[in-house]
């Protein structure tokens, strides 16, 4: 029985690999299908937040990013903005806000920096 299954998985993945413009076509299918559900098993895999957690907080935040508050979610999708050293979640923010605080480290000093930086040239 265990050599007819180590034959059959060894002939799939062969099969698999010989095939492999099918597969490929076959899970972006699957995604494109499955998109909301393995976006919410992410979020709960990742963050520990449930889907009605995710509309709370959303909803909290009037449906737009906690710093900049646009509705706009056409670059990417809502991002879960996360303490690095936590895990604890913090908000929902643009493509654009998590990008930013990412690349300043989450530095309040660096963020002040750049205000200051930002208001000089105003």
């Amino acid at each position: 029985m265990l050599e007819q299954k180590a034959r059959r998985k060894e002939y799939d993945k062969k099969y698999r690999l010989a095939h492999l413009d099918k597969e490929r076509e076959r899970v972006r299918r699957y995604y494109d299908a499955h998109k909301k559900e393995i976006a919410a098993q992410k979020r709960v895999l990742r963050y520990g937040l449930s889907q009605v957690e995710f509309e709370r907080l959303f909803t909290v935040q009037d449906g737009g990013c906690a710093i900049c508050g646009k509705k706009e979610w056409s670059i990417k999708p809502p991002q879960i903005d996360h303490n690095h050293k936590t895990g604890k979640v913090r908000g929902i923010l643009c493509y654009k806000c998590n990008i930013a605080c990412g690349l300043l480290d989450e530095d309040v000093e660096r963020v002040q920096g750049l205000l200051e930086y930002l208001k000089k040239f105003r």
